[in-house]
């Protein structure tokens, strides 16, 4: 509940203070670059400090990317130990107390779109 007022309060004060400080009709004359929007304003803003704003996005990201991760591979070691998946895929690693997921014999079938996709004339 607490995570959630305070990202909420997070929208609203940067999305105050970009509109405060630019001003609506700079956003207007620049809504064509949306995707570098924050980039441009943090530039202005912040000067060499820019670099700031690049890992506090990055960490955004990795921070997402776990959220989207971890529940999914939670939930494939409780299918396998159900017997919904696989045997192999329920073995717990006793020195790290997680779940084993790839194997060596798993590596191949996972590289084997990179080369494909790579060969694509683009």
């Amino acid at each position: 509940m607490w995570s959630t007022v305070v990202l909420l309060l997070t929208y609203i004060s940067v999305a105050f203070a970009v509109v405060s400080y630019a001003g609506t009709q700079w956003l207007t004359d620049n809504a064509d670059s949306e995707e570098l929007l924050f980039a441009d304003l943090a530039t202005e803003v912040l000067g060499g400090w820019d670099w700031v704003l690049l890992l506090s996005v990055a960490t955004s990201a990795i921070a997402s990317t776990q959220t989207t991760i971890i529940p999914a591979s939670r939930t494939a070691l409780s299918m396998a130990r159900r017997h919904a998946l696989p045997q192999r895929l329920a073995h717990i690693d006793p020195r790290h107390r997680s779940h084993k997921l790839l194997h060596l014999s798993d590596w191949p079938v996972l590289c084997v779109p990179a080369p494909s996709s790579a060969s694509e004339p683009g």
